[in-house]
């Protein structure tokens, strides 16, 4: 076996035991151990506000296909759908979730039905909405417009693959709500950051589900990858200190 191989191998052992490990800590003591992201701060005020004043929560799925390369967003809003459609129940008025791809409609009417089957048994006659707002980017885009322009909302939350239009959900003119954006786009990254009132940055955009629904095992495989990162970051600061040393 080579000496790369070994230490893949090591690498991939060392990760499994620490989020097992992590997992079993975090059970035993009920706890979640998530660093603090300001961004979910103000979904928390969406929530509120939802409950609050009666204006539902409005969460948007992008138009990313979930066979291409943005599938794995596209699966991490729909768990962010399921989190919070299941705590917007309560309110007078559920979430409304709009999206511009047949399969997350189709997969996202099957969440909300489920979570609406889920209220029913207790006792709560609450049933969230599913809107395919368009075919295409483009006509994703007008729909969930017209859906802003036609209601009163608590607060959106974009989380999906986008194309540049997209900036125009987060615009003011169309709505006076909070927005809380999330995408694997770079360029779309930017570009919320600049336009929305908070922006889930890299890697950060994976972790919504996580943190709307925070439990043992996703608070020990954040933590995990935030150890393994801050290992990445010292092993790099000790590499550029022996290049250094060495050429003095």
């Amino acid at each position: 076996m080579s000496q790369s191989a070994m230490i893949a191998g090591g690498v991939v052992f060392g990760t499994t035991f620490l989020f097992i490990l992590l997992s079993i800590v975090l059970r035993k003591r009920r706890m979640t151990a998530l660093r603090s992201i300001p961004a979910f701060r103000i979904l928390n005020h969406m929530m509120d506000r939802s409950v609050e004043q009666g204006d539902p929560l409005h969460l948007s799925l992008g138009s990313g296909s979930l066979t291409g390369s943005h599938s794995t967003i596209g699966f991490t809003g729909l768990s962010t759908l399921d989190n919070l459609s299941r705590i917007s129940l309560i309110a007078d008025r559920p979430a409304v979730c709009t999206n511009g791809d047949g399969g997350l409609d189709l997969i996202s009417r099957d969440i909300l039905n489920q979570k609406y089957r889920q209220a029913i048994k207790l006792g709560i006659n609450q049933r969230a909405q599913a809107r395919f707002t368009g075919p295409t980017p483009s006509t994703y885009i007008t729909g969930t417009l017209t859906a802003l322009l036609d209601d009163s909302f608590s607060g959106s939350v974009l989380i999906g693959d986008f194309n540049n239009l997209a900036v125009l959900l987060t615009g003011a003119p169309f709505h006076d709500h909070p927005v809380l954006a999330a995408t694997d786009n770079l360029g779309m990254q930017a570009a919320f950051y600049a336009s929305s009132d908070e922006t889930l940055l890299g890697e950060d955009a994976y972790a919504a589900s996580a943190y709307t629904s925070p439990n043992s095992s996703r608070s020990a495989s954040l933590v995990t990858q935030d150890i393994l990162r801050w290992l990445v970051v010292l092993l790099s600061l000790a590499a550029i200190l022996y290049k250094i040393v060495g050429q003095q």
